[in-house]
């Protein structure tokens, strides 16, 4: 598919996630644009691939960039709670309280570790993890990627996609498996993007990340 024409159907879907749509940012304009009112990144969208953003995917890259751009998703309840209901498929509740799910909660670190570094979390947004696990019926250690969260060394993202590839039949893999593969699948959709998801994985493993999703492979 040609490139410009696969840009401006991943910026028309909602259903676009933010780790596809941060690459399209970058590959575009730069790093500077992480920094770039989200009105200027539409603007540019429109002008560079006449494409008219979902409110979704604006909503995904304003989100993107607060994780990218600063620390206020380690450090705030309120961005955590935002950040994890816009990258897990909602839209940001600012003003109300909208409660975020495990299931929501395990995604968006993963794509958070995607995209970054991971930094200690505050102690509000660790009581709040512990609490919906608990409230869930999950216990702390059941899932790696929460440690980041509760304490302790996260493992290689990688490994933590596997543990929930293999293990996770219940609601949380079922949820993170799903929107891997819808990630995989979306990065494939747009040449050139492979080399991009090298940039944003930073040290992680690609190929251990490909093999997770058969038969949908990133292009290597």
């Amino acid at each position: 598919m040609d490139y410009t024409l696969a840009v401006k159907q991943a910026l028309e879907s909602p259903e676009s996630l933010a780790t596809p749509l941060l690459a399209i940012v970058r590959k575009s304009f730069g790093d500077d644009a992480f920094l770039w009112d989200p009105t200027t990144i539409y603007l540019e969208f429109r002008d560079q691939f006449a494409a008219e953003p979902a409110a979704e995917v604006m909503d995904r890259i304003s989100a993107g960039q607060v994780v990218i751009a600063g620390n206020g998703f380690f450090e705030d309840i309120s961005a955590f709670l935002n950040i994890c209901n816009t990258l897990a498929g909602g839209a940001p509740a600012f003003g109300v309280f909208d409660p975020v799910e495990p299931e929501e909660a395990a995604w968006t670190l993963i794509e958070v570790s995607l995209l970054r570094d991971m930094l200690p979390f505050a102690p509000t947004i660790r009581d709040y993890v512990r609490t919906i696990l608990a409230q869930d019926g999950y216990s702390e250690d059941q899932y790696p990627i929460f440690r980041c969260v509760l304490g302790g060394k996260t493992p290689p993202v990688g490994k933590v996609i596997a543990q929930l590839r293999e293990d996770g039949q219940d609601s949380i893999g079922q949820f993170v498996n799903g929107n891997m593969e819808a990630l995989v699948y979306q990065m494939n959709q747009i040449p050139g993007m492979d080399s991009v998801l090298l940039e944003l994985l930073h040290d992680k493993d690609l190929e251990d990340l490909a093999s997770l999703v058969p038969p949908l492979t990133l292009r290597v």
